[in-house]
């Protein structure tokens, strides 16, 4: 069975990765998994995800200044993003729904919720 849609997931907490990427792939999904913001953007050469799941806080820069970098990349304007962090302030969600995420979830959250929140984002 083919993979339904690829994921970039960029979190530099290992365990998040592991545990995202595991349930991703239980669900048929192709995952790609780095862990700073350099690396999303060099993974965005080899080609396009349908997704990008991303912490707010990464080492090299912010989740927000990731998403600002690749809608200005033309081909990958339109990938959506959904924003995860530990660290959230209401202001954050608001300022990155504002920026343009298609969703934001605040650690710790709910498997089954972030699987619907995928499911509706790539519809």
């Amino acid at each position: 069975m083919a993979a339904r849609s690829e994921v970039l997931l960029v979190d530099d907490d290992p365990k998040v990765l592991r545990l995202l990427e595991a349930t991703l792939r239980l669900k048929n999904y192709a995952v790609t998994k780095v862990e700073t913001g350099a690396e999303a953007l060099d993974a965005l050469r080899d080609g396009l995800p349908d997704l990008i799941i991303s912490d707010l806080k990464l080492p090299d820069l912010s989740g927000f200044d990731l998403m600002h970098k690749v809608r200005s990349i033309d081909r990958a304007r339109e990938i959506p993003f959904i924003f995860l962090s530990a660290h959230s302030e209401p202001r954050d969600v608001v300022q990155g729904l504002r920026l343009g995420a298609d969703e934001f979830l605040r650690k710790p959250f709910s498997i089954d919720e972030l699987l619907v929140r995928v499911e509706r984002v790539l519809e």
